[in-house]
């Protein structure tokens, strides 16, 4: 929060969207719903991981993001070390449930540490 991040309240339309979608996408868990429903409504930009979650906002015309998307956006603005983030990255990538593109992942970790 000390960053720029707030918690917002889903209005009473935005909780309803969120409700139905939750019992549309089985595979969509509660946060994603609230997520999404919030991006939908207010125009805001989604940032995700999540392949059930990606195609729904492709699919809604809601803008998104990534993980590697925030990593490249840290280096580009200078806002953390390209060390760092290297470090930060070759841990997610290590973890037996992240299913980032090893191609990509590759390309950026080399871009870190030009």
């Amino acid at each position: 929060m000390a960053l720029g991040l707030d918690v917002v309240e889903l209005s009473a339309a935005e909780l309803t969207r969120a409700t139905s979608l939750r019992r549309e996408i089985k595979v969509l868990s509660t946060p994603d719903t609230f997520a999404f429903s919030l991006a939908e409504a207010r125009r805001w930009t989604l940032l995700t991981g999540d392949g059930a979650l990606r195609a729904l906002a492709d699919e809604q015309g809601v803008a998104m993001h990534g993980v590697l998307w925030i990593v490249e956006e840290l280096h580009n603005g200078g806002i953390a070390k390209g060390r760092a983030l290297h470090e930060a990255l070759t841990i997610i990538h290590a973890h037996p449930r992240c299913r980032l593109p090893a191609s990509d992942v590759r390309r950026i970790l080399a871009a870190l540490l030009e």
